[in-house]
């Protein structure tokens, strides 16, 4: 009887050692962390775009960033810090159009992506308009020049594509509907032409969005893909903006 305790005792401890080299020791998978929200950007120079976006509140450990030019990456995927929401593509071509899309990381599992399209474009800082009754300054901007934006006087008004009239209030918009246009008819059909210099005819420029309230161009982010804007009826439009109802 004793040696068969004994034996028990021993068959007993044999398993218990067994079961212990059977241990798991497989590292748990992570969970696939939740997508970033809120993606915005705005085109810095003619060869760069900033985007930036929010933070997912789960846990993750950075973010993925990556340009595509259509099907085909542009450089590497760029990893960026958790506490980080921007990121700076550079090395781009102006005028193209690029898709930014941004996936939050974690370990080896990343999340779904969310992406913006949009384009470099040339950045003006310092621009500044003149009353119709200035004869030496200009009262328009040629925007779309091939040496950038440059000043315009009323005789060169073909070539705005903003202007500030102040004739009988104080505005800024497009030439097509400002006080230095008025109605001909040529032939029987209607055109406009300056009204301060009759040889020049009125550009027809639609201006978008109105910004109020900001200090510097990059506190501007669009939310909205470029092919969206460009195609929105109801924030492209001729219209002139009556700088006196603008709040600061």
């Amino acid at each position: 009887m004793f040696k068969s305790k004994l034996f028990l005792a021993f068959a007993l401890a044999g398993a218990l050692v067994i079961g212990g080299c059977n241990e798991n020791t497989t590292d748990p998978i992570a969970d696939k962390p939740n997508a970033p929200t809120a993606i915005m950007a705005q085109s810095a120079s003619e060869t760069s775009v900033r985007i930036k976006w929010t933070a997912p509140t789960t846990t993750f450990d950075n973010f993925n960033v990556k340009v595509m030019d259509g099907a085909t990456q542009v450089g590497t995927t760029a990893t960026v810090p958790k506490a980080t929401t921007t990121y700076t593509a550079t090395g781009l071509t102006a005028g193209k159009v690029y898709t930014f899309e941004v996936m939050s990381v974690a370990g080896t599992e990343m999340s779904s992506s969310v992406s913006i399209k949009w384009s470099p474009a040339h950045r003006a800082t310092s621009l500044r308009l003149y009353s119709g009754t200035n004869n030496t300054q200009g009262s328009g901007l040629n925007i779309f020049g091939t040496a950038g934006p440059s000043n315009k006087k009323v005789a060169e008004g073909a070539m705005w594509d903003l202007c500030f009239d102040d004739e009988g209030g104080t505005f800024v918009g497009s030439p097509g509907v400002s006080k230095y246009v008025k109605e001909k008819i040529v032939c029987g059909e209607s055109m406009y032409v300056f009204a301060k210099a009759e040889d020049q005819e009125a550009r027809l420029i639609s201006m978008g969005r109105l910004y109020t309230g900001i200090s510097s161009l990059d506190e501007i982010y669009e939310t909205q893909d470029l092919s969206v804007l460009a195609n929105s009826t109801d924030k492209f439009e001729e219209k002139l903006v009556d700088l006196n109802t603008v709040a600061d």
